[in-house]
C-alpha cells in the first residue's frame, strides 16, 4: 500500500507521448473542444503540469495534456511516475484526480476583480475557461445584487451575500 510519508520529492521524467497508455476505465470525457482548449493553454504557457503515470506508462492523470501534446505532435512530455499503488488504489486515484478540482468554491468577487485586471492588461477573460455568459454574469454580480439564477453557483459563498459585496471593497 502506498504511503504519504514515502514520497519525499517527485521526479519528472520525459516520455515519448505516445508510449503512454490511456487508463481503460477512465470516465472523464474529453471533448474536441476542450482538447483545442489545452492545446492552445500549451502552446501558450507552454508545458506546466506533468502526466501522471503508473509504471506500465498507463495514464492515471493527464488525458487531456497527453492527447493536446500528440495532436501538436510533441515527441516528450514530462511525467511523474506514480509506483506500487494497486489497481484499486489505480481506480480510485483516477476517478479522484479528476473530481476533486470540480468540488472548490471561487471566491466571485476576487474572480471579477481578476478578470478586470486581465482586460485592463489586454488578456481575454475567455483564456480562463470561463465560457462568456459566466464571465458576464461574474462581472455583472458584482455591480448589482441581480444574479442569474440559471447561472448560480449550486452553493453561494458568505461573502457574496454580505451586504458590503461590491467591486468598491
Amino acid at each position: 500500500m502506498r504511503n504519504f510519508e514515502q514520497d519525499t520529492a517527485l521526479e519528472i521524467v520525459y516520455m515519448e507521448t505516445k508510449s503512454l497508455v490511456p487508463y481503460k476505465n477512465n470516465s472523464r470525457l474529453h471533448n474536441e473542444e476542450k482538447i483545442q482548449e489545452m492545446m492552445t493553454r500549451i502552446k501558450r504557457d507552454g508545458w506546466t503540469t506533468p502526466v501522471e503515470v503508473d509504471e506500465y506508462n498507463t495514464i492515471l492523470s493527464g488525458h487531456c495534456r497527453q492527447r493536446a501534446a500528440s495532436e501538436l505532435g510533441l515527441e516528450m512530455i514530462p511525467c511523474v511516475v506514480i509506483n506500487d499503488m494497486t489497481d484499486a488504489q489505480k481506480a480510485e486515484y483516477v476517478i479522484a484526480a479528476n473530481k476533486l478540482p470540480e468540488n472548490v468554491e471561487w471566491d466571485y468577487k476576487m474572480l471579477a476583480i481578476e478578470f478586470d485586471v486581465l482586460s485592463e492588461l489586454g488578456v481575454d477573460p475567455i483564456n480562463t475557461g470561463f465560457d462568456p455568459s459566466s464571465i458576464e454574469n461574474i462581472l455583472n454580480f458584482t455591480k448589482s445584487t441581480a444574479f442569474n439564477p440559471k447561472l448560480e453557483p449550486v452553493f453561494t459563498p458568505k461573502a457574496m451575500t454580505d451586504e458590503k459585496f461590491d467591486k468598491a471593497d
